[in-house]
């Protein structure tokens, strides 16, 4: 019994000194010494940026009024999505006055793994469900969940009738955007504290997400020359005819191939010349289009009913494009210049089948050009 008594105080002895001995390092028995340090957190934020415009200044807060990010992991998983309207998102970045952050949950990202990030967005400045109560003809997409949807399922497509109409209820239509290009997301593995090893910062990552205006306005202005006084606008039917495939995009506006449709102008009016002005009066019709593609064979048809005349513009974005002589130190290529600008003015005298010139207008530069259709 003494020898047991003496082993049971032995042990409870060499107990209490190991625990005094594990505190001895760092412990809140020992105000004088650092505490033990702890795991790294990983807190992430994304910024979103619009300078792929013709004026190369970053319009994100000026002009997109929500977007949505998504997130993917190296098999194309959807892994989170997140939206937030403009005035919603956390705060402005560091590193630019006007991209503005959206928080990730790292949570849901695994370390060492590498993520692609994708953001769409829209002018209206609300969130997505809100958008779809306005009037006019939408971009939609898909609903898609975190772990049961992936990359391929997702697409943008802007609503048309039964007819493969486009009609903004009179409505000027709202503009949207795509990810101008991927941008990776790297979560660092960040291993376990050594004992006695200082407490390191938390890792804090960044990315920005650029973007592009998948949308443009036209304006189309023409004149009757031949009977002036007779120009109505109720006599003829105007619209678009889109073979492109830019109503229905991928997550980078990339297409994915469409039906052919009909853009009609949200507004038609009369232009009457002041009394006394040689000027004859002129219609001008304002749409609301899709993504342009340079090679493309989109085309503008203006049909008279009163004379039974039709005059087509065919070509439509190589005529659009020469737009880009207004930028003459820029190397802009046609199709970038097509999706830097979103804002493109026609006028022309009406001719059977074709004007004999059209005047591509850019009205913030008061630069024109007259260009004969036979050159495109």
């Amino acid at each position: 019994m003494i020898i047991n008594s003496r082993a049971g105080r032995f042990f409870a002895h060499t107990a209490l000194m190991a625990a005094l001995f594990m505190g001895s390092g760092c412990s809140l028995m020992h105000e004088d010494l650092p505490e033990c340090a702890v795991k790294q957190n990983i807190h992430a934020q994304a910024a979103f940026i619009f300078d792929y415009n013709t004026s190369v200044t970053d319009l994100f807060d000026s002009q997109v009024g929500a977007v949505t990010l998504y997130i993917f992991d190296s098999q194309g998983r959807l892994v989170s999505q997140t939206e937030a309207t403009n005035h919603s998102i956390s705060s402005k970045s560091e590193t630019r006055t006007s991209a503005l952050n959206i928080n990730l949950d790292t949570n849901l990202l695994t370390e060492g793994e590498t993520y692609s990030c994708y953001a769409v967005g829209h002018e209206h400045p609300g969130d997505y469900a809100s958008l779809l109560n306005t009037p006019g003809a939408h971009f939609l997409r898909p609903a898609v969940t975190p772990g049961q949807h992936s990359l391929i399922d997702f697409y943008m497509k802007l609503e048309r009738d039964e007819n493969l109409l486009v009609n903004h209820s009179g409505t000027k239509p709202l503009h949207y955007w795509a990810t101008l290009r991927r941008v990776e997301l790297t979560i660092p593995a960040v291993k376990e504290p050594e004992e006695g090893e200082a407490q390191q910062p938390d890792v804090e990552l960044n990315i920005e997400v650029p973007l592009i205006k998948i949308t443009n306005e036209l304006t189309v202005t023409f004149s009757l020359p031949d009977f002036p006084e007779a120009l109505n606008p109720a006599d003829f039917d105007i619209y678009i005819e889109d073979t492109d495939g830019g109503a229905h995009l991928d997550m980078l506006g990339n297409s994915l191939g469409d039906n052919t449709l009909r853009y009609t102008p949200y507004q038609v009016l009369l232009n009457t010349p002041a009394p006394g002005s040689a000027e004859d009066p002129t219609v001008s019709a304002r749409f609301g289009i899709s993504r342009l593609f340079g090679g493309g064979s989109m085309r503008l048809v203006v049909y008279d009913r009163e004379r039974d005349r039709t005059t087509i513009i065919p070509n439509l974005p190589a005529l659009l494009a020469k737009g880009r002589e207004a930028y003459p130190s820029y190397n802009w290529s046609t199709q970038e210049y097509l999706d830097r600008q979103d804002k493109h003015d026609i006028n022309f005298e009406l001719g059977y089948p074709v004007p004999r010139w059209v005047s591509v207008n850019i009205d913030i530069l008061s630069w024109r050009k007259r260009v004969q259709l036979t050159d495109l």
